[in-house]
């Protein structure tokens, strides 16, 4: 059996790289934090971090962690407040799999422990949220998911399959391809 080089083999086939570039266009390029300051001063609010990582649903509960603790002690925020964070939480699939994401994840483990009136978006940059057609969810306090139904749904990486199922009880965002990717970005608003 011969070896190829590769180098060799596509050396001939890709041309120099041209030095003017006649129809060129110039980009603005964000960062997370760019994306962050802008949603700031459009909405005010904290900026909680900017690189969010880790499970999608130790996330969501890490944040209703500090909402609870905000809303019954009144630290670290004193209400109402409104957290801002992004990045690129995980979901690892283990086993059998449903319609699914990491802002979806997010959202439900927020909404099981979460206690007091609440808004959060999670959004997804790109405009593709796991392997389902949304960027995104919106779930508030008035909507009330049975506990068992949100386990199920974590467990299967079934998210969407509960947050579509009824349009009153949630929200879920679809925009389509945005042909951008600057993470995700999850605003929590206490009243």
């Amino acid at each position: 059996m011969r070896s190829i080089n590769i180098e060799e083999k596509f050396l001939n086939a890709v041309s120099e790289t041209p030095k003017e570039l006649p129809n060129s266009k110039a980009w603005i390029v964000l960062d997370i934090k760019g994306v962050l300051r802008q949603v700031k001063e459009r909405i005010g609010g904290t900026i909680l971090s900017s690189c969010v990582r880790g499970e999608a649903r130790d996330f969501g509960y890490l944040l209703s962690s500090i909402f609870n603790a905000s809303r019954e002690r009144r630290e670290p925020f004193k209400p109402p407040f409104t957290l801002i964070a992004g990045g690129e939480p995980e979901v690892k699939v283990e086993g059998e799999s449903g319609k699914g994401g990491r802002n979806g994840e997010v959202c439900l483990s927020f909404a099981k422990y979460a206690r007091g009136e609440y808004q959060l978006f999670a959004i997804a940059t790109d405009g593709i949220d796991g392997n389902s057609e949304y960027t995104g969810c919106y779930v508030n306090s008035s909507m009330s998911f049975d506990t068992r139904e949100i386990s199920y749904s974590l467990r299967r990486h079934s998210s969407y399959e509960l947050l579509e199922r009824d349009g009153k009880r949630s929200s879920v965002i679809k925009t389509g391809p945005t042909g951008t990717n600057i993470n995700n970005v999850y605003i929590l608003y206490a009243p």
